[in-house]
């Protein structure tokens, strides 16, 4: 699906997504795949535009599309396939008062639960594990338990601001490839679009 969209806008124009074989807290560097590719920096979204994808040495032949390195296994045991490295969403220049003072009124999400995303659809649900009203600009008071939901397709277009400071998180990622450590990573942003149930 994602194929045929390379150049072509998918996200608003705030958003930039890189995958970087760099170290990031407990991430370790990667030079090289596991089919000998050097490992570079990709620019999977670039100002909105899908630029890239994750890529081994035979899709990137058969989609022409540049071979960034994605090629990861977790042990001689499994054969490579293109997997992600340290991805995250660049930081924009907004601090995180501003955001809120920009919200006006709303959720704030500071973190969510367990969840599931339907890879078809692009539809996703996650539980927020903790939440608090935005009133006037300011955090109130904490919410009962809350799940998110949405089209990722569409909330990719309806970021308004980007903070200018990245999290990274490990995580442990599973697949026919075997367990491979990635990173993840993003600022805070200020999105408008999300459901909100009762949990």
């Amino acid at each position: 699906l994602l194929a045929r969209r390379v150049g072509r806008r998918i996200a608003a124009s705030n958003v930039t997504v890189v995958d970087s074989p760099a170290g990031t807290g407990e991430w370790v560097e990667m030079r090289y795949d596991d089919e000998g590719a050097p490992a570079l920096e990709c620019r999977l979204i670039e100002s909105g535009i899908l630029r890239n994808l994750i890529v081994d040495s035979a899709t990137s032949k058969k989609l022409k599309l540049p071979n960034f390195g994605h090629a990861r296994r977790q042990s001689y045991s499994f054969r490579p396939a293109p997997r992600m490295r340290s991805t995250y969403l660049a930081p924009g220049s907004r601090s995180f008062a501003d955001l809120i003072s920009s919200m006006g009124s709303g959720i704030l999400i500071k973190r969510l639960g367990a969840g599931a995303v339907d890879r078809a659809s692009g539809r996703f649900r996650f539980t927020c594990a903790e939440a608090y009203r935005v009133r006037r600009g300011q955090s109130a008071e904490r919410l009962g338990e809350l799940v998110i939901a949405g089209d990722a397709r569409q909330i990719m277009n309806r970021i308004q601001e980007v903070g200018d400071a990245v999290v990274h998180q490990s995580a442990l990622c599973r697949a026919d490839s075997g367990d491979i450590q990635v990173t993840v990573g993003a600022p805070d942003l200020l999105v408008e679009g999300f459901e909100f149930h009762a949990a």
